[in-house]
């Protein structure tokens, strides 16, 4: 792990020291997560069994207004036995499938029914209980996604590079401490061992921070929202020194807007860059490769279910995370450039990982 003497030795007069931000990231790790537990073990216990209401459970038929004897048979309702009685399909020997037409078979669903329909039937009763199953880890994640961020700038800077800088890494720190709370409660990241969080959230930060900025940006035209009160265009970022940095990002932007990226894509996405960070020291691979297939699966269940006729949505949008990758290379190099000229203080959480990734 880092040696953070090493940190303050490098740059020790533009260290900022403040309650509210960690002294690192072993200690975010190791500090209680705002909002509830980290544990989401027993949140997901259902999910990895596999349990699932069946159609031809007793709890379906409840469902579906249907009695049930002590012998499990499921007894017929009023209504049936009211439009049975209506349209005489007690007697004699033709009974009419309600829906089509056909030869009914029995009295399926709380309708007189042929074999096809009742097929039919069947298959749009478990599908959405299959779908709502499979995609509660994005509405976990959903449910995880931080607040949002205001910079606050400092008033009493003038408005040149120094307080455009110094209000960007100020806002980074804080969007640090949210994102690692954040992973905390992803479903498995808190049952990795300590060291594999560590590698990985180091492997990460970057893009996972960047896809927050790319995600609030979508709906500006050519400025990148760094938060809620804070907005740059390309002029702001030639002033600040960043102009690469901005170029990438809106690339990014532009590849996403074009995309139609929704708000479960991009939590999802978060969640893949963080599981496959590069990192050649992961002590449990096994374990980490469970978190990856997790993830990595709830995005194409959720394709499939929202976007059953674009069956490579779910590929073209992994395929973006390369170009993530590289625009995180510009900003760590950025920011460290920043640091080596002394001039713009930063806390020590976010000088840890700028030189995890140096």
């Amino acid at each position: 792990f880092l040696d953070m003497m090493s940190i303050n030795t490098h740059c020790p007069a533009f260290v900022k020291t403040e309650p509210s931000s960690p002294a690192s990231l072993t200690d975010s790790l190791m500090q209680p997560s705002p909002g509830g537990s980290s544990d989401t073990g027993s949140s997901y216990s259902s999910v990895a069994k596999g349990n699932r209401g069946s159609v031809d459970s007793p709890g379906s038929y409840h469902a579906l207004g249907v009695d049930v004897r002590a012998s499990g048979a499921p007894c017929q309702p009023l209504e049936a036995l009211q439009v049975k009685r209506e349209f005489g399909l007690s007697a004699g020997p033709k009974r009419l499938c309600l829906v089509c037409g056909d030869v009914a078979s029995g009295f399926h669903y709380g309708v007189a029914s042929c074999e096809a329909c009742k097929a039919f039937f069947k298959r749009t009763i478990q599908d959405p209980c299959r779908t709502n199953v499979e995609n509660k880890v994005v509405s976990h994640l959903l449910e995880a996604e931080p607040e949002k961020v205001y910079a606050m700038p400092d008033p009493a800077l003038p408005d040149d590079d120094i307080k455009a800088l110094t209000t960007l890494c100020d806002l980074a720190d804080r969007e640090l401490v949210l994102n690692i709370g954040w992973a905390k409660h992803l479903p498995g990241f808190s049952s990795l061992r300590l060291a594999d969080q560590m590698r990985l959230l180091q492997g990460a930060w970057m893009e996972v921070l960047l896809l927050r900025v790319v995600f609030r940006s979508l709906g500006a035209q050519d400025r990148l929202v760094f938060a809620e009160d804070y907005v740059m265009d390309a002029a702001q970022a030639r002033l600040a020194g960043l102009p690469d940095l901005h170029a990438g990002v809106l690339q990014l932007v532009r590849k996403y807007r074009a995309m139609g990226l929704e708000m479960e894509e991009f939590v999802t996405l978060k969640a893949i860059a963080l599981a496959n960070a590069d990192s050649m020291h992961i002590e449990d691979a096994e374990a980490v490769q469970k978190l990856q297939d997790c993830v990595h699966e709830a995005l194409q269940d959720y394709e499939r279910a929202r976007h059953p006729g674009d069956p490579r949505r779910a590929g073209r949008l992994i395929m973006t995370l390369p170009l993530l990758r590289q625009t995180a290379t510009t900003a760590v190099r950025s920011f460290c450039s920043i640091r080596q000229d002394g001039r713009v203080p930063m806390h020590k959480l976010f000088l840890e990982l700028l030189e995890a990734n140096a």
